[in-house]
């Protein structure tokens, strides 16, 4: 899925630069900002262009001082702000036969995309995820820079310096005598002002720069390494080289795999996106803390009134009158405080003192000395439209089976049923780079079964039911390896069980339910992950099949949902597991202080922990009569509560909204829905902001081939950018156990 940021005019340069910065803080895949400056290869001019209106101005060769048959290879303003040390983030373009190793780069390149349009982000976390999708149409990029040079709409007055390297076959070399190992420095519309700004000497000797980002304080005086910086890449490199102010020690380069790049790549442009702001923001996390911004803040409300999934309250101590001021995002507790006569905290002067409570890890900036009311803010949109397009046949019909996503951007599904209700031990593997799916075989069949992601990163199975989903099943554990793609055998659990759950808790693996079986529905057991074995525990105090478990903060686990061992309406209470005492207690009669709230869907057929937000909870959703809602789990003070979002959900009887994906990537929700009663079925794709509960349904909808119902497929997000959808049925009624299919589906954002 991706961010698209929306600049509006009259914004000030500090402006726009702070509010990329907290924007940022919250979403990865945004575009950039203001207006960027470009050549191509071939190209001996630049470009200027508005990123949000796509209006151009192209400055000549001639405007440069440079010759018919020169090529720039390299671009910089030279008007980095200098900060190394702190945070910052590295955009660059890449060759336009890189593949990358991990991140949208690899994605976009094994779709057969020209990923040299594109400019890409990382900040040492060996990703390389989109930033700016096709800044160019055709060609590839050589060399860019975020900032503005010309002055399209007003007088055209160009009077930044602009410093550049050309390709070594550049007839501008010869005639100046330099190299393309030199960086070039001119004021466009001035050619007069070619020179030579910096030898290759200078800078460490390369031999070709290719990209370029740089800090020079006095263009008139030239480079001085006490004050300015130069990083550059080299032709036919991935490696990144620093010289000057904070350079690193030896001045050794950050290789590819820092990036996330393979050695085989090339970085041909290269910028950073630096966060002015970085010394007044807040780095929020769970619990209280105590703050100081060097800034100080002029509007508490402006800043925070959209943090609520974040921020819980803020105090301040006025010294002063000896009194308290409070703030809250939320209104009640503002209502509340106000009931007790309780000074609104409305301004925070520079390095006053106040305490927040966070509700969970993101970081909150605002610029220092300045409003945040500034109305024409440019603003973050989530997308409004969506592509479907089918991908590859499985080679194995599934459905009632597992999907997980791999960390170098393959997917696994895993066991389930298929044709003529049969219960699977197979998996198979779809290759990203391919686009094709390769079958592997599991140790023990896996219907209906439990699944868990082990802190390793590797994936817990455990029983499943025998051929028709009959129980109580098997008790076979086995161990997927997401690295090398191989299952292990570990053991075996104490009671066969199919229609079960399992969770980490403390190196160990709860395992609860079973389905037509009163010894596994009613006594849950407890796999040591060290030992290879397993004790039981004290029985539930409500026996369940196909119940949901969730792991709490302190080390014990929350039992919900699920139904009777041989069928009914789904229970409503809610059980705490402890593993001190290895009993079961009652938490609460209900889930959300209210009867009647069921599950959408009778199992999650992904581990729980992909259902985990960026602030530390759950996200689930579940309906009570014909109204469905977002439900989140608090894992620290074990509760649930509605996720109301704006607009709500749509009516039940109107539409089925049958899986919910988090996107922590963007910090949205996808909500994957069902036309009620359509035959065939017309599916709808929602995106929920979880920073501010905003629900927006993409304008596209997409009816299925005849004979393709997907309530029993499996879903994952691939890449940060699409939802695979995997399997599902042919027929419906009492032939769906019996007809899974081999299909999948893309759903791509736009």
């Amino acid at each position: 899925m991706k961010v698209i940021s929306i600049s509006k005019k009259g914004v000030s340069d500090e402006k726009v630069k702070f509010i990329s910065c907290v924007l940022l803080s919250f979403a990865r895949g945004m575009q950039s900002l203001g207006a960027a400056v470009y050549s191509t290869v071939g190209d001996s001019g630049i470009t200027a262009i508005d990123l949000v209106t796509g209006a151009t101005k192209t400055i000549t060769a001639s405007a440069m001082g440079l010759q018919s048959g020169d090529d720039i290879d390299a671009l910089s303003l030279g008007d980095d702000t200098k900060i190394f040390g702190t945070t910052r983030h590295d955009l660059f373009a890449v060759n336009p036969g890189a593949i990358g190793t991990a991140g949208d780069l690899k994605v976009r390149a094994s779709h057969g995309l020209a990923v040299g349009q594109d400019i890409y982000i990382d900040s040492r976390s060996k990703t390389n995820e989109l930033f700016y999708k096709n800044l160019i149409s055709s060609g590839a990029i050589d060399g860019f820079d975020l900032g503005d040079i010309a002055d399209i709409d007003n007088n055209e007055t160009l009077t930044k310096w602009v410093y550049f390297s050309l390709t070594p076959a550049s007839p501008t070399l010869s005639f100046l005598g330099a190299t393309a190992a030199d960086i070039l420095g001119v004021i466009p519309n001035q050619p007069s002002t070619l020179k030579i700004f910096t030898v290759a000497s200078t800078i460490g000797n390369p031999t070709d720069i290719d990209g370029l980002s740089m800090h020079i304080t006095d263009p008139l005086v030239g480079y001085n390494p006490a004050n300015d910086y130069i990083i550059y890449t080299t032709n036919g490199s991935a490696s990144i080289y620093h010289y000057g102010y904070g350079s690193p020690s030896g001045n050794q380069p950050h290789s590819p795999a820092e990036f996330g790049l393979d050695t085989n790549d090339t970085i041909e442009a290269l910028e950073h996106m630096l966060k002015p702001c970085y010394d007044n923001c807040l780095h929020v996390k769970n619990g209280w803390q105590l703050f100081g911004l060097s800034g100080g803040v002029s509007n508490v409300n402006t800043m925070f009134k959209d943090s609520g999934s974040f921020v819980n309250a803020l105090w301040a101590y006025n010294t002063d009158n000896k009194t308290w001021k409070f703030y809250s995002p939320d209104a009640t507790l503002m209502a509340i405080a106000n009931s007790l006569s309780y000074g609104v905290l409305n301004t925070i002067d520079e390095t006053e003192g106040f305490w927040l409570q966070g509700k969970g890890d993101t970081e909150i900036c605002v610029p220092s000395n300045e409003s945040t009311t500034d109305t024409n803010q440019t603003q973050a949109t989530l997308p409004t439209s969506v592509t479907f397009s089918e991908g590859p046949d499985m080679q194995v019909a599934r459905m009632a089976h597992w999907i997980v996503p791999l960390a170098n951007g393959n997917v696994e599904v895993m066991g389930g049923h298929g044709t003529n209700f049969t219960s699977l031990a197979s998996a198979g593997k779809w290759d990203a780079t391919t686009n094709s799916f390769t079958s592997t075989a599991t140790n023990y069949v896996h219907d209906m079964a439990a699944l868990a992601r082990l802190n390793n990163g590797d994936y817990f199975m455990a029983g499943g039911a025998a051929n028709l989903g009959v129980a109580p099943g098997n008790n076979a554990i086995e161990i997927f390896d997401p690295l090398n793609g191989t299952f292990t055998s570990e053991g075996t659990m104490l009671k066969n069980r199919t229609g079960n759950t399992a969770v980490e808790i403390g190196g160990k693996v709860l395992i609860v339910g079973g389905w037509y079986d009163d010894a596994s529905t009613s006594t849950p057991e407890i796999y040591d992950l060290t030992t290879h074995s397993s004790t039981l525990t004290a029985n539930l105090n409500t026996a369940r099949s196909y119940p949901w478990l969730l792991p709490t903060d302190d080390g014990k686990a929350v039992v919900f949902w699920g139904t009777p061992e041989y069928g009914g309406d789904f229970i409503e209470s809610v059980e705490l597991y402890n593993p001190v005492d290895n009993n079961f207690t009652l938490l609460s009669n209900t889930m959300l202080g209210e009867t009647g709230w069921s599950p959408l869907t009778m199992r999650l057929k992904r581990p729980i922990s992909s259902q985990k937000m960026n602030n530390g909870k759950y996200l689930l959703w579940g309906h009570k009569g014909s109204i469905t809602s977002l439900i989140t789990f608090d894992p620290a003070a074990k509760s649930f509560a509605k996720f109301n979002t704006t607009p709500a959900l749509p009516d039940f009887s109107n539409e089925v909204i049958y899986d919910v994906l988090v996107d922590n990537s963007h910090n949205a929700a996808v909500l994957l829905g069902l036309k009620s009663g359509a035959d065939p079925q017309v599916l709808t794709v929602y995106v929920v902001d979880l920073a501010n509960a905003t629900l927006i349904k993409m304008s596209n909808e997409y009816t299925l081939p005849s004979g393709f119902y997907i309530n029993y497929s499996a879903n994952t997000i691939v890449n940060n950018d699409r939802i695979m959808i995997t399997g599902g049925n042919s027929l419906s009624g009492s032939q769906t156990n019996f007809s899974p299919v081999t299909k999948t589906l893309f759903i791509e954002f736009q």
